[in-house]
């Protein structure tokens, strides 16, 4: 209720009205609604745990269908999708593989048959995740990789310690030319597009600063 009532505050403010306003007549409803549906589901245990399970499981099929049918785009980036249309973009196809991670983990220090699934996923999602040639999810993944240790309960630290000596140790003879490219481009003056383009990342940053000064208070609106 809180999130709602600054967001429609917001909408006469922002930067783009129109857009803000059509946000509450098609997508408000969906939101709630997946929220009410969250809240219900994560107030049993069991339930949570169920679908924690289910969208682990989901993001290792998807990686495994990725690396096995080799779709790329026109970068040669491998993505969850076909040439028609992309479910997930490359960057996005590795935001979802690193999400997965961390549960994948524990289900591998877990108990049951969910504990071989775990211990299998770990490395086909380092893999899916370096196909993609994301430079954002490399760097996530070495994030990953320490907060996750830090993090970890005393009593399951050495077992983390454990899968991630054996992800570092797997990730050299996993493919990772396309990866490889794309950061000696970043590396070299001119040679990345986030670096000069007016759609790169620089430049997008720099708007957003603007959009913020320029907005102190609600925002650029939802």
């Amino acid at each position: 209720a809180i999130l709602t009532g600054i967001a429609l505050v917001s909408v006469p403010g922002s930067a783009w009205p129109k857009q803000s306003f059509t946000f509450f007549q098609d997508w408000w409803p969906q939101v709630m609604l997946m929220f009410v549906c969250v809240c219900a589901g994560f107030v049993n245990r069991r339930t949570a745990y169920l679908c924690v399970v289910t969208v682990t499981l989901s993001a290792g099929f998807a990686a495994l269908v990725m690396m096995a049918t080799n779709n790329v785009d026109g970068g040669g980036r491998a993505f969850i999708g076909t040439y028609r249309a992309a479910t997930y973009d490359a960057n996005m196809s590795a935001a979802l593989f690193v999400l997965a991670l961390p549960y994948a983990a524990m289900l591998a220090v877990s108990r049951g048959w969910t504990r071989w699934a775990g211990i299998g996923l770990i490395p086909l999602l380092i893999a899916a995740t370096l196909a993609t040639a994301s430079r954002g999810g490399v760097l996530a993944l070495a994030v990953l990789g320490v907060t996750t240790v830090v993090f970890a309960p005393k009593q399951h630290r050495p077992k983390y310690i454990g899968l991630l000596v054996l992800a570092v140790a797997i990730a050299p003879f996993l493919p990772h030319s396309g990866l490889a490219t794309r950061w000696a481009e970043f590396m070299q003056p001119g040679g990345d597009y986030n670096m000069t383009s007016r759609d790169g990342r620089i430049e997008v940053w720099k708007r957003g600063i603007r959009f913020m000064i320029a907005h102190p208070v609600l925002g650029v609106g939802v």
